[in-house]
């Protein structure tokens, strides 16, 4: 029963998805917000760096933004999620309780079938010139799907794979990150504002440089 909702709940929120893609289309402003020009990200960087009243105002809009995104969509995906995750917990899959080959053999099957759905969105979006109505709405869809198969074959390798570690003096350092998820959290916020808001960096670095940074931080964590 939990499986079934879960999965009716999931796909409440997919199907939603592609309504509000049909529902809204494409127009000038859509398709800026989505690949904004030189002079709105100059703009951006402006309330960002400078603070006060407008980067409290543009900052309450997009989380009213996303608040609303969760309500009337992204949540039914979260919930269904959720129960999906419970029954996994309680035959056991979740709690290591499956034999390692099991595990094994499910985590390259899941990420194998994720990179299939993955690959080709996104040559589709490079393809449509990362459009507004197929990056966000259309090809979101598979996208999301692929996201559930390859989280799950990530937890199923680890089952599989992850003995070694778990035996090892890395456990130790990971668990003690995973108990302080939430510190964490906010002490990546704080590293990141110190450097791209009060040191500088923003809008300065290419992606392969921001792709850099991203375990010096997790250093710092």
């Amino acid at each position: 029963s939990l499986l079934r909702t879960g999965i009716v709940l999931f796909s409440i929120g997919i199907a939603l998805l592609l309504c509000l893609g049909l529902l809204t289309g494409i127009d000038g402003q859509a398709n800026s917000f989505w690949t904004p020009t030189a002079a709105e990200l100059d703009a951006e960087a402006q309330w960002k760096l400078a603070g006060g009243i407008q980067a409290w105002s543009a900052r309450f809009s997009r989380t009213l933004m996303i608040q609303l995104a969760i309500i009337i969509q992204y949540g039914w995906e979260l919930v269904g999620l959720m129960l999906i995750g419970a029954v996994l917990m309680r035959n056991g899959w979740l709690k290591g309780n499956a034999e390692i080959s099991t595990y094994r053999r499910q985590g390259w099957m899941l990420f194998g079938l994720s990179l299939l759905i993955h690959l080709p969105v996104a040559a589709l979006q490079w393809w449509s010139d990362w459009r507004f109505d197929w990056a966000n709405y259309y090809l979101q869809v598979p996208k999301d799907l692929a996201a559930v198969l390859q989280g799950l074959g990530y937890m199923a390798l680890w089952y599989g794979y992850g003995q070694r570690i778990q035996l090892s003096r890395i456990s130790k350092y990971l668990a003690s990150v995973g108990r302080m998820t939430l510190s964490n959290y906010l002490l990546q916020t704080v590293v990141c504002t110190t450097l791209f808001y009060h040191l500088g960096w923003y809008q300065q670095l290419d992606r392969l440089s921001l792709l850099a940074l991203v375990p010096l931080i997790w250093c710092i964590n």
